[in-house]
């Protein structure tokens, strides 16, 4: 590990692979918006957010640059953020949380309609 190249700062994405960069290149990339990977919105309001940063996010800069970034706005896990080093694997990261979210709509559905149900029936008996 001692002997692993020190990764850069700056990067930038071309043909799906992470290559250094300059600052520069990193700001046009942002102005442009080319780094956003993936996004889900949900009829709630929710919204899932996979983004190539650009910037090495890695608090130990001899690890492997972190990259990749998916965060979820809105809702129950507004906030939740994930990061990685691995496109692969942070747009499996965005499709997990996607699942999370329509699983968790789906069970307040389920009990919204379940109580409206019950309560219609109960009114219907007296």
């Amino acid at each position: 590990i001692k002997n692993m190249p020190r990764p850069g700062f700056y990067y930038k994405l071309v043909d799906g692979k992470a290559v250094e960069t300059s600052v520069d290149e990193v700001e046009e990339m942002f102005k442009t918006r080319s780094n956003i990977l993936k996004k889900t919105a949900f009829p709630n309001g929710v919204e899932v957010s996979t983004v190539f940063l650009g910037i090495n996010h890695s608090f130990d800069r001899s690890d492997l640059p972190v990259l990749f970034e998916t965060m979820v706005f809105g809702g129950k896990y507004d906030g939740w953020q994930e990061r990685s080093s691995s496109q692969e694997e942070i747009l499996k990261i965005h499709e997990t949380l996607c699942t999370m979210i329509r699983e968790d709509a789906e069970l307040l559905r389920k009990k919204v309609f379940s109580k409206k149900s019950f309560d219609s029936m109960a009114r219907i008996k007296k």
